[in-house]
């Protein structure tokens, strides 16, 4: 689990960092992976211009140490419905790995189907990547599209909604594929209360050379419950069983706050793996 003290000490030098909040976004995350170990990043993010923003930090985790943590990003609206996006990086985090983009770009869409109910998203990339702590180095193109159904009611307090994806990466000289489907169930029987059911089937090709971004197999039934005990608290817990495996896969505990023109804070830890995340931002 994240120590208390590290997390003080994140706080106290987010907090002393100066800068008009209408010129910078303050933000920090963590966690806890068998890769990794215990990491923490954080830093301050400025905009330099019209969708160009400049983030300047560090990131430490167990294995690697403290390193320095720079992204430069693009990102902005193309014609209606498209979207471009642009970011070079390094000491960043990618699953459970370091990963700098040198640099990453996309391009995606999301809309309706005309004369349907039905939405779509479409998104196409390449990207030059290196992978740490095992020093993998490699470009990917990658493809993606999903479609999904608006949220059906069923009844007064519960609603239903299905969605369907595959994604692609190519790599140098290798592959890696998924396809995936999920049924999504929410009943919400009062405003402090949600509970969502959900199952998601997953079916991969190939495999990643890089590693941080490989897809597995899913057979999965989760559940989950939020409740807001204040108005600015919201607990919650997630369970998910694997078909596969036939065991509890995930049971994480979270706790999440959100100040009104403050900070949000949220914290979360999986008994099954002992692993956990933290993130902070203003």
């Amino acid at each position: 689990m994240i120590r208390s003290a590290t997390v003080l000490a994140l706080t106290i030098f987010l907090m002393a960092v100066t800068v008009s909040p209408a010129a910078a976004q303050y933000a920090a995350s963590g966690g806890k992976n068998a890769i990794l170990g215990i990491y923490l990043t954080a830093g301050r993010m400025v905009t330099l211009a019209p969708w160009t923003t400049l983030t300047l930090g560090a990131t430490y985790s167990e294995t690697l140490g403290t390193e320095p943590l720079v992204s430069l990003g693009y990102s902005r609206p193309l014609s209606p419905g498209w979207h471009i996006a642009f970011v070079a990086s390094s000491g960043g985090i990618g699953g459970d790995y370091r990963v700098d983009r040198l640099p990453e770009i996309s391009l995606s869409r999301g809309a309706r189907l005309p004369g349907t109910g039905l939405s779509y998203g479409l998104e196409l990339g390449v990207g030059n990547y290196t992978v740490r702590p095992n020093g993998l180095t490699g470009y990917r193109l990658h493809a993606a599209a999903r479609l999904s159904t608006p949220a059906y009611p069923l009844g007064r307090f519960a609603s239903t909604a299905v969605e369907i994806g595959y994604r692609q990466f190519a790599y140098t000289a290798a592959a890696h594929g998924a396809g995936w489907g999920t049924a999504r169930l929410t009943i919400t029987p009062a405003p402090p209360l949600s509970l969502t059911f959900s199952y998601l089937r997953q079916i991969p090709s190939g495999s990643s050379p890089l590693l941080f971004d490989a897809m597995g197999e899913e057979s999965t039934l989760s559940g989950s419950v939020s409740f807001r005990v204040l108005p600015a608290v919201t607990l919650s817990h997630t369970q998910a069983y694997s078909y596969l495996s036939g065991a509890v896969v995930d049971r994480i505990y979270g706790l999440s706050v959100t100040v009104p023109r403050g900070p949000t804070i949220s914290v979360s830890w999986d008994t099954v793996d002992q692993t956990g995340s933290l993130s902070f931002s203003w």
